[in-house]
């Protein structure tokens, strides 16, 4: 006998908030599951209920808002923090490189009295969309529209973040208006002024699907919106990603192993591009996914179009960039740096094949005079192909060697003092940072820090600055910093600045990182 379907929220996610019943209309949403493991396959099967808590604080979309260039509300690195962080309602999903991976997880019932499982399921499968949403404004030649559009993006961040004394003063281009004004969650009061603004502008709100052509080129077209009185359709051509159905458990009870558990892996970067070159997928859209079950028609009847039926939409969310600082902090990558001792020993003894050749071609080859550190002279010729192979550990040495020249030119040039928080550095420089802080604390000044004196090793003086910032001179380097907007010089100026600058370079205050929160397990209520 055929029958119809009902895809659901899964049992345990329900189970988790003791409101929520498979006849909510929110039950209709698949559930979006968090892991740090590549290996999150094997978990899933062994438990579904076993993920990871999405943080209110980090997997969100937050929006950055200037403070100023040395916040005074503050203390310790927030006083180098030129920006905060403002939370939107929009969740954020993090990159594999993040160590972040997720599932989409749904559940499949009879659509009857009571949610029966639905039995066997030949000739039935499971499949999810990815859409992308999008707001088209018309033509705006006056830049009225794009000005109304800005002015409450502003309000909007005005009102998450209380903490602000003044309207952000960054220009916010397309993709941030579209950060703060992408979702509903966000937007909040500000809901109905919106929609008022979107209507006055003559605005679209748009779904798209991602269809594939005969020639294997994708792209984004638009399709009809599913709405909650009716279910979206399937575009022609459109990606269909595949979901599976999780074995039953070993240790579950009878009730339990005949449940339909379907889950897919959740795409959060992709290769594709469209036909000009666009990525699929990219860090400031906003999409959502739905599954879809889908009944092929049976013998006899294969001229007949299958039966389809829809979950509702997921949780809207956003991609985080590659270099997202929230992502980027999950995970540790180490670089030894080459020994020099057993690249020199190796240096005596004939070369081997290995290493990296570069060819330069003729007439791409560069000639200058070093000239002691200024080279002159340059010029590009060469008449006949050049090949030189140099050891991998010669292109590293030489490398971290410009970095570490150029890591406090950048900060102290650009004036980006936060660049050197991000840099901790182990074991400390000695009992530099107590004896730093000790002295600046009393209230003494970068000028009364005296220079190195070898007979007073315990005394806080210049070469221990040094040590600290990693750069010759330091304390005329500070001195030097001007804040014109107020009219001083931050750093000689005073010592609480310095101090507090002292301060957030200390590998001592770095945190470990507390581990990230697993959701509840429920027990299955078809289980005794």
């Amino acid at each position: 006998m055929s029958h119809d379907y009902a895809l659901r929220t899964p049992w345990y996610v329900l189970a988790r908030d003791a409101d929520r019943t498979l006849l909510d209309p929110s039950a209709r949403e698949p559930s979006i599951q968090k892991y740090d493991t590549a290996e999150f396959v094997g978990q899933l099967l062994d438990d579904p209920r076993s993920s990871l808590k999405f943080d209110s604080r980090e997997d969100v979309w937050s929006y950055p808002v200037f403070l100023g260039k040395f916040p005074g509300n503050t203390s310790g690195r927030g006083r180098f923090a030129t920006h905060t962080l403002v939370p939107t309602g929009l969740r954020k999903l993090y990159q594999p490189h993040h160590d972040r991976f997720y599932a989409l997880a749904i559940e499949l019932f009879c659509d009857a009295p009571g949610f029966p499982s639905p039995g066997d399921l030949t000739g039935v499968d499971l499949k999810f969309v990815v859409r992308r949403e999008r707001t088209i404004l018309p033509p705006d030649p006056t830049g009225k529209a794009a000005k109304a559009v800005h002015e409450l993006a502003r309000k909007v961040i005005r009102a998450r973040y209380k903490g602000l004394s003044k309207l952000p003063t960054d220009a916010l281009g397309d993709s941030d208006v579209a950060e703060v004004l992408g979702d509903p969650e966000t937007r909040g009061a500000f809901e109905a002024e919106y929609e008022q603004l979107m209507l006055s502008l003559g605005a679209r709100h748009i779904a798209e699907a991602w269809t594939v052509a005969p020639d294997g080129r994708g792209s984004w077209h638009e399709v009809e919106d599913a709405t909650p009185e009716n279910s979206p359709e399937l575009a022609s051509g459109e990606q269909e990603l595949p979901m599976w159905r999780r074995p039953p458990g070993a240790g579950e009870c009878a009730a339990a192993q005949h449940r339909s558990l379907w889950f897919g892996v959740v795409p959060t970067f992709s290769g594709d591009m469209d036909e000009a070159g666009r990525p699929k997928l990219d860090d400031h859209s906003v999409y959502r996914m739905h599954c879809f079950a889908r009944k092929q028609p049976p013998p006899g009847h294969e001229h007949c179009p299958p039966r389809m039926w829809w979950s509702g939409p997921t949780r809207r969310y956003r991609l985080a960039a590659f270099h997202d600082p929230s992502g980027t902090k999950n995970r540790r990558v180490t670089i030894t740096a080459p020994d020099f001792r057993a690249v020199a020993a190796r240096a005596g003894l004939p070369a081997g094949p290995g290493g990296v050749e570069i060819l330069r071609p003729p007439g791409s080859q560069l000639t200058f005079d070093p000239n002691n550190g200024s080279p002159k002279n340059g010029e590009v010729g060469g008449t006949a192909p050049e090949s030189c192979t140099y050891a991998l550990e010669v292109f590293t040495i030489v490398a971290m060697f410009v970095f570490a020249l150029f890591l406090p030119v950048v900060t102290f040039l650009f004036q980006l003092w936060w660049l050197l928080t991000l840099r901790f550095c182990t074991p400390a420089p000695g009992n530099a940072f107590a004896l730093l802080e000790s002295f600046f604390g009393t209230g003494a000044t970068l000028a009364q820090l005296p220079i190195f004196d070898s007979s007073q090793p315990e005394r806080a003086d210049r070469a221990k600055l040094d040590e600290v910032f990693g750069v010759t001179d330091s304390a005329a380097l500070l001195g030097t910093v001007g804040d014109p907007e107020n009219h001083r010089k931050p750093f000689a100026d005073g010592a609480s600045l310095i101090r507090h600058y002292i301060g957030s370079l200390n590998p001592a205050d770095t945190e470990t990182g507390a581990p990230t929160e697993p959701e509840p397990r429920p027990h299955d209520p078809r289980c005794a």
